[in-house]
């Protein structure tokens, strides 16, 4: 593989805006996938040799609307590795509550230890996509499109440029976004497109 393109999933809508929204299996809204249909012409053009998928039903939602105006040349492969984080027992709720909860937890979120209580730990989380990354720079395929989440996105983003990623807010992967990254090679790659 030498790109990736990175797509994050339809909006949510309101009601999920700005909480932790991981492995709860929310849809998309239909205005959300709506909004998708502007990355087909883009998709087209870019031709990817392969699509991989998040389990959740949002990404799925997604990659449908997608694939309607795009013709790839193998079916997407849904990949366990792509699902968000568990966020645990602060699942749907906003940061502000989970600070209010626990202010202590709050403070220790951006340490590489912190594990959300009933969830998965950032650790985990983030050895689940090096898996992912060394398993797709090994792939066959050159242009692989992943749709995918923001914490996802924001990882990848880190690792293949050299970000800590303990900084992973630095980027903001919106909503219906796509992301690319060429010259993936061993764990480095370039940025070419951010949120188009």
């Amino acid at each position: 593989m030498t790109s990736l393109l990175l797509v994050r999933h339809a909006d949510v809508g309101p009601a999920y805006r700005g909480r932790l929204v991981g492995s709860a299996d929310v849809p998309a809204t239909r205005a959300g996938l709506a909004e998708l249909t502007r990355l087909r012409p883009l998709l087209r053009e870019l031709r990817p040799d392969a699509c991989l998928v998040s389990p959740c039903q949002r990404t799925r939602q997604s990659w449908r609307v997608l694939r309607a105006g795009h013709s790839l040349s193998r079916p997407a492969v849904v990949e366990p590795l792509l699902r968000e984080i568990d966020f645990g027992q602060y699942e749907l709720r906003s940061f502000d509550e989970l600070a209010a909860a626990d202010p202590d937890l709050a403070r220790r979120w951006q340490r590489p230890d912190f594990a959300f209580p009933g969830g998965e730990s950032l650790a985990a989380f983030h050895r689940r996509l090096d898996t992912l990354l060394t398993t797709l720079e090994q792939a066959p395929a050159e242009k692989i499109l992943l749709v995918t989440h923001g914490g996802v996105i924001r990882h990848l983003l880190c690792r293949l440029l050299g970000v800590d990623p303990a900084n992973y807010l630095l980027f903001s992967p919106r909503y219906a976004g796509l992301t690319c990254i060429e010259h993936v090679h061993q764990g480095h790659g370039v940025l070419t497109a951010f949120n188009l």
